[in-house]
């Protein structure tokens, strides 16, 4: 899956996400502990929990447009 979603990332014309390991702040890691992979692409954290959070429409377009190619070339295999 880490290969689908880069791939579809340089498709959209967009750099490569780096996998990485995260601190554990999101529900993926509730998955991992079960022994399924967990995988997170979602807007840049810039002011993240601050005043006037938000995410630019642009970007919420992307990671849509990402989840729902990278979940059809992963269930199309």
């Amino acid at each position: 899956m880490a290969g689908i979603l880069r791939a579809n990332a340089r498709a959209l014309g967009r750099s490569e996400p780096v996998p990485i390991v995260s601190l554990g702040g999101t529900d993926a890691r509730l998955w991992r502990q079960r022994g399924i992979p967990g995988f997170v692409h979602g807007p840049f954290p810039r002011g993240m929990a601050q005043a006037d959070e938000h995410v630019e429409i642009e970007e919420y377009l992307h990671i849509m447009c990402m989840h729902v190619r990278s979940a059809f070339d992963y269930l199309s295999r």
